[in-house]
C-alpha cells in the first residue's frame, strides 16, 4: 500500500473532522483502507465532508493511489553478473495465539483479498455518529468497541499485524542471507583469480613473455607497444593503455 498517500489522506480527513483522529489511529486507518470496499465507503465519507473533493480526484484514481503495491511481496537479489532477479521468500506458517482471551491465527494484511476484521465496526461508528458532537461520537464508539464482537475482531486484527511483522522479518533475513552469500562468492572468486594469476606468473609461459621484454620492445612507439605488451601480459591480468603524455 502507498503509506505516504494514506498518511496525507489521514491528515486531510483529520483536518475536516476534528474528532476523527481521536476515534481512529493511523495504524487502524491504514489496515482498514486495505479493504477495497471500506476504501470506497471512505471515499464517500470524504466527499460528504468536502463535496469539492470528487472534483479533484475520482474514485478509481483514489483506489489506485491507495493500493500502490503488488499482491505478493517481492524482493530483489543480485546475481554474480550484476543483474537483478526477483524472488518470493518462503512465507512462515501462521500459528494460533491467544490475544485478550481470543484464539486467533494471523493473516497477511497485504494480500489483495484481505479484509480488515474491524472495518465493519469502524464503518458503523462513522455512520451512527455522523453529525454528532464529539462527546456523542465518543459514546457511540465506546459502545461498539466494548462489545465482544468488536474485541474479537480487534484481537484478529492484532494477530494479523503481528503475522505481517513475522513475514517482513523473515524476508529481511532472506535478503541478508542472499547478500552474504553473494559477498562470499565474490571473495572466493577473487581468491581464485589471485591464485591463478600467481600460478601463471611463475609458469614457463610467463618466463617466456619476460624474455621477450627486451631492449628492442622497450624502444617501441606507444602505438605499437600497447598491443605488443597486452598480447604478452594480458592473460596474466596486466592491462596497458595510452598515457596521453605529449598530446
Amino acid at each position: 500500500m502507498n503509506e505516504e498517500y494514506l498518511q496525507s489522506l489521514y491528515e486531510y480527513i483529520g483536518s475536516n473532522d476534528a474528532s476523527y483522529k481521536d476515534d481512529v489511529s493511523f495504524d487502524d486507518f491504514k489496515i482498514s483502507m486495505g479493504d477495497r470496499k471500506y476504501a470506497a465507503n471512505m471515499y464517500g465519507y470524504i466527499t460528504d465532508l468536502d463535496p469539492t473533493y470528487k472534483q479533484d480526484i475520482g474514485i478509481k484514481d483514489f483506489l489506485d493511489n491507495i493500493k500502490g503495491s503488488k499482491k505478493k511481496e517481492e524482493s530483489e537479489s543480485n546475481l554474480e553478473d550484476g543483474s537483478l532477479v526477483s524472488f518470493e521468500s518462503e512465507v512462515p506458517q501462521a500459528e494460533q495465539t491467544n490475544i485478550n482471551g481470543f484464539q486467533v491465527t494471523g493473516r497477511d494484511p497485504r494480500m489483495d483479498d484481505y479484509v480488515d476484521p474491524t472495518a465493519d465496526f469502524l464503518k458503523q461508528i462513522s455512520l451512527q455518529s455522523q453529525g454528532m458532537p464529539g462527546a456523542a461520537r465518543g459514546f457511540v464508539a465506546k459502545q461498539i468497541m466494548e462489545s465482544d464482537e468488536y474485541l474479537a475482531a480487534e484481537a484478529q486484527r492484532k494477530a494479523d499485524l503481528e503475522y505481517m511483522k513475522v513475514i517482513e522479518n523473515s524476508q529481511s533475513l532472506e535478503i541478508q542471507k542472499r547478500e552474504d552469500e553473494k559477498a562470499q562468492r565474490i571473495a572466493e572468486q577473487a581468491l581464485k583469480e589471485d591464485k591463478e594469476r600467481n600460478e601463471a606468473i611463475i609458469s614457463d609461459d610467463f618466463k617466456k613473455s619476460l624474455s621477450l621484454t627486451n631492449s628492442n620492445s622497450m624502444e617501441l612507439d606507444e602505438e605499437d607497444a600497447i598491443p605488443y605488451f597486452n598480447n604478452l601480459y594480458g592473460r596474466y591480468g596486466f592491462v596497458f593503455r595510452e598515457t596521453g603524455i605529449g598530446d
